[in-house]
């Protein structure tokens, strides 16, 4: 069964661009992240977009529970649906991030591929929810490459805007460079 839930897991996150882009490296991801980190409980998702269909690859505790916040509210119908099917303890919440970001303390909060464009949306809006999650630990991540699957140093320029954007935190920041991502994990 748990086979079956990741192929349909799989075929649906193939309609979004960047849940897209992280299946060949699914495995991995989080295989690697989850690896750095202590049982997680609880995870908040921010600007989640399909991203919760990847439960299944992550390694967390039995009954977690999962927040997923997006602004459409289309997808947090479809997310609360998901949720119920697979018996999650999950909730999605019509939510935007820039204005709002919920108090309730969480294990592990998820920013995938969201900041540099929220960052377009409000100048510093990044750190801004960096500072204001509640969360013991933060993975945040970047594309390695545009859309049309060049590089344009992206890599580069994605590093060096993360460290100068933390730069004055005194926060322990692990590194990690995928085939089509680069990830940080964050611990407060």
């Amino acid at each position: 069964k748990p086979d079956k839930l990741k192929t349909a897991c799989t075929q649906i996150m193939e309609y979004n661009t960047s849940t897209r882009e992280r299946l060949p490296i699914i495995n991995t991801f989080y295989a690697e992240i989850f690896s750095h980190l202590p049982p997680i409980h609880s995870v908040l998702d921010v600007a989640c977009g399909l991203n919760p269909l990847a439960i299944p690859w992550m390694q967390l505790e039995e009954n977690a529970s999962y927040a997923a916040l997006d602004i459409y509210s289309d997808m947090i119908g479809f997310l609360d649906e998901y949720f119920k099917l697979l018996q999650i303890d999950g909730n999605a919440i019509l939510c935007d991030v820039i204005s709002e970001l919920p108090t309730a303390n969480y294990d592990l909060a998820i920013i995938l591929k969201a900041v540099s464009c929220l960052d377009h949306i409000e100048k510093d809006a990044g750190i801004k929810i960096l500072d204001n999650l509640n969360a013991d630990h933060i993975l945040i991540s970047y594309p390695i490459h545009s859309l049309g699957g060049k590089s344009k140093g992206m890599l580069e320029n994605y590093t060096e805007k993360f460290y100068v954007m933390v730069d004055e935190k005194n926060w322990k920041i692990k590194k990690f460079e995928f085939l089509t991502e680069l990830a940080f994990l964050i611990s407060k």
